[in-house]
């Protein structure tokens, strides 16, 4: 055999240190992984928002801000929609007419209003066999506060909004349980149907409103 010289015994040491190296997928030279433990951990993952965070995506819509802002909280403590408290109304309402048997909502035939800003007079005719109501002995007339009065008289179907004379009118007790809340009595009319007249007078102005009341026992 051949007789290997020092610089061949160093050279062939080279060569196998280098594919011991390449066998164990050590890399040679710059560029290759660092030894520490961070190379092998997964890249942090990118929102699909663009921005980096913690892989969890993004957040749902229970989590997002409110874009209108919190509701406002009324006055009063509730929470409505800001509006407050409602303001003067701008012309006469309706009166609220009930019974033990029935219900209506009765307009003014006449009325004039009021408010800060504004006036507003209507004039007509009673037309009470446009609101029809029985009753036993009592009636709840809602509306704004203030005084009301109540007078009947039997209806004459031939000319509904005839006045009757003074001593054919019957002027009704009328009691007010709370403000705007009013108790008639007609448990003091006879069986049959009346042209009943509610007229309203507070710090807003007056109306009046006509109703064909029919007593039934």
């Amino acid at each position: 055999m051949p007789t290997l010289t020092i610089p061949r015994l160093l050279l062939l040491s080279v060569l196998l240190l280098t594919l011991t190296a390449c066998a164990d997928g050590t890399a040679v030279g710059a560029g290759g992984p660092a030894d520490d433990d961070t190379a092998t951990e997964a890249p942090i993952p990118v929102e699909p928002d663009g921005g980096i965070g913690d892989g969890a995506g993004a957040p749902d819509d229970s989590s997002a801000p409110i874009e209108d802002g919190p509701i406002p909280v009324e006055p009063d403590g509730g929470i409505g929609d800001g509006a407050g408290p409602p303001g003067p109304l701008a012309e006469a309402p309706d009166f609220g007419v009930s019974s033990e048997a029935d219900s209506l909502s009765a307009t003014p035939f006449t009325s004039c209003w009021s408010t800060a800003d504004t006036g507003v007079c209507a004039d007509g005719f009673p037309t009470p066999l446009d609101h029809q109501l029985e009753a036993n002995a009592q009636l709840v007339v809602t509306y704004e506060p203030g005084t009301v009065t109540a007078f009947a008289w039997p209806l004459d179907e031939a000319d509904p909004a005839a006045e009757p004379a003074d001593a054919d009118r019957t002027e009704l007790p009328v009691v007010e349980e709370n403000p705007g809340v009013n108790l008639v009595d007609v448990s003091s009319l006879e069986p049959g149907t009346y042209h009943l007249t509610l007229s309203w007078a507070g710090e807003q102005g007056d109306a009046h409103t006509a109703v064909a009341l029919t007593i039934e026992r």
